[in-house]
């Protein structure tokens, strides 16, 4: 779906036209109670089934599968997911630099100490944005890379390292 498109349907959805759309679109609004009514039917009722949807505004009350919840919860995030790539550069050039912090050679003739061998300076190369698995990030054309703070790559990056501290030491 491309941006313009997407920019016309959450136009139309500010509006409360979503069931219209979906309509249009082909999309079946009530997949999920039929879902549900199979999980519910095998393992009673589950924090994974969703809330019956609206047949009025196509969506349900959201529970603990959002936004994987619903049609409608689905389709309204890949309309924001699609407007917010494009406005945030994601697949693309950003203009924003690399900050990542290398170590250069400082072209000390005479150095005393390694201190004087190598200069810290930021890679500045172009970054370029990403989502990979549902999380958002980053990577230079030197090869950095990194996840959003929050994400759960993040989180676990940062948990992996601090097992591998507290255990390796």
């Amino acid at each position: 779906m491309k941006y313009e498109e997407a920019t016309e349907i959450q136009s139309r959805i500010n509006q409360g036209e979503i069931l219209q759309v979906m309509e249009e679109r082909g999309m079946d609004v009530f997949e999920s109670d039929r879902r549900n009514a199979v999980i519910r039917e095998m393992h009673g009722d589950t924090p994974y089934c969703a809330p019956d949807v609206d047949p009025n505004t196509g969506v349900c009350d959201g529970g603990d599968a959002w936004p994987n919840c619903c049609t409608g919860h689905r389709f309204t995030e890949e309309i924001g997911s699609v407007i917010y790539d494009h406005e945030h550069h994601i697949g693309g050039p950003t203009g924003e630099l690399c900050h990542w912090m290398i170590e250069v050679a400082s072209g000390d003739p005479e150095p005393s100490c390694r201190e004087d061998t190598i200069k810290i300076i930021d890679c500045g190369a172009p970054l370029t944005r990403f989502v990979r698995n549902g999380s958002a990030g980053w990577e230079c054309e030197s090869g950095h890379n990194g996840w959003e703070y929050g994400s759960p790559e993040c989180e676990a990056q940062m948990m992996e390292e601090e097992f591998n501290e507290r255990y390796y030491g």
